[in-house]
């Protein structure tokens, strides 16, 4: 009885102070469909994007104008460079990191948070003697890292949607109505 009252006690500590599991974004209940367009439409950030929307219950809208939010992924980049050498002057270690522009806009394509970069960097160790297996790490991190994007981008829409007006019927003049 007692670690079933002790489980309890530690379970609701933890949800109290704001916990949560790595990789979890809540968006708020008055977000229920976004548009998200990107160059590449298709594409892995994308991707991750619309399943963390699909776990959040929000419906990727096929046009703007069905949807209160934009996102608008405008460009990703990945970069790779030297993070370390070895004593052999080879290279032991290399620095992946990832950048992506992207703006929201609301139902009218009003910019409500302007073009922001989210940036992601990664170190893996690198052996010439096991290449195929650093090219495995490195795939793995920019799957990492584009899942981590996301969800900076996400919990940027998450604060914009809780200060700004959706719609032009909620301003005057670029102040919210009363």
């Amino acid at each position: 009885m007692n670690k079933i009252i002790a489980c309890l006690l530690i379970t609701s500590l933890i949800s109290a102070c704001g916990w949560h599991l790595r990789g979890s974004t809540h968006l708020p209940t008055n977000i229920d469909s976004i548009f998200v367009t990107a160059e590449d439409a298709h594409g892995a950030l994308i991707t991750e994007v619309r399943q963390l929307l699909k776990a959040n219950n929000v419906t990727a809208a096929t046009e703007a104008s069905a949807a209160p939010y934009s996102l608008v992924i405008v460009e990703e980049r990945d970069d790779r460079r030297t993070a370390g050498v070895g004593s052999d002057a080879l290279t032991s270690a290399y620095q992946i990191i990832l950048s992506v522009d992207y703006e929201i806009r609301n139902r009218e394509g009003v910019l409500l948070a302007p073009m922001t970069t989210a940036t992601n960097a990664r170190t893996y160790d690198y052996s010439a003697g096991n290449a195929s297996s650093a090219a495995q790490e490195e795939a793995m991190l920019l799957r990492e890292m584009r899942r981590d994007i996301a969800q900076q981008m996400l919990r940027r829409l998450q604060a914009v949607s809780l200060k700004a007006p959706t719609t032009a019927s909620e301003t005057t003049h670029g102040q919210a109505a009363p």
